[in-house]
């Protein structure tokens, strides 16, 4: 039987130096997308301010949506970690 997909959303959230920004743009997240359904992708880009340790961080909160974090250590682009991807990301 084939595996049913649980993921209505895959929302992908670019990221480099953002870490002032990221307990305020999770906060927003958890308050409108905070459902079993939804799935957060940030992609670490680069960053060299902090940014991957915050993401880190806030991986310890209990989140309904699914949260992934992708590291790159040098700034390639989004699309660049989407392709790279074991599984798809559009659903």
């Amino acid at each position: 039987m084939p595996h049913e997909n649980k993921i209505n959303l895959s929302i992908i959230i670019p990221v480099f130096n953002e870490e002032q920004y990221l307990i305020r743009l999770f906060s927003d997240l958890e308050k409108y997308f905070n459902n079993k359904d939804v799935e957060v992708i940030v992609v670490n880009d680069g960053s060299n301010d902090g940014s991957f340790e915050v993401l880190e961080k806030l991986k310890l909160n209990t989140y309904k949506f699914i949260y992934n974090i992708i590291n790159l250590d040098k700034n390639f682009g989004k699309g660049y970690a989407v392709k790279r991807r074991n599984k798809p990301i559009c659903r």
